[in-house]
């Protein structure tokens, strides 16, 4: 596919969220209002949290109508159960059981977001981050993506977000 035929292309084309999740029920709510303004789908999934997450998904989901909204647990789910990877979180509020870690659960919701919309466009987002939220955000990142040379391959890094954690806002 050239340049000209991914402009075509890139209008009729859905803004898919992938929202992993680990006990993010303090951070959820907000994080979703954030995305809902951007994305035109969020589908989040769940890695076995043990908190108030699913919950705080679902009263999302009753305040917010108007767009699709998934929640789906993979926490049992392991996509390469050859590969045991572990991650010291060290003091941080969310530190995962061995076996589930970042890399796992970001390929569990890029897996589920392209089968169930394998020819849209996939945006990852972490449970902790809140996007910037100037007006025109969707315009900016759709300017850049237009401009990709190779539309297949190509990939890029969005810096439009706050992180936030127990302690504070970075």
């Amino acid at each position: 596919m050239n340049n000209k035929e991914w402009k075509s292309l890139l209008p009729n084309l859905m803004w898919v969220c992938g929202l992993k999740t680990y006990n993010a029920g303090p951070t959820i709510y907000a994080v979703l209002q954030q995305a809902y303004k951007i994305f035109d789908v969020i589908v989040v999934t769940d890695d076995g949290s043990e908190d108030e997450t699913e919950e705080e998904f679902i009263r999302f989901t009753k305040d917010y109508t108007e767009k699709q909204c998934y929640f789906v647990k993979t926490g049992e789910w392991d996509p390469i159960p050859d590969l045991i990877l572990e991650r010291d979180h060290g003091n941080t509020a969310n530190s995962h059981p061995k076996n589930k870690c970042h890399t796992k659960a970001q390929l569990k919701n890029w897996y589920v977001c392209k089968k169930n919309f394998p020819n849209e466009l996939y945006f990852s987002l972490e449970d902790d981050v809140i996007l910037y939220d100037p007006e025109d955000i969707r315009e900016r990142i759709y300017n850049r993506i237009a401009s990709w040379e190779e539309p297949m391959t190509d990939s890029e890094f969005f810096n439009t977000a706050f992180v936030i954690d127990k302690d504070y806002v970075r």
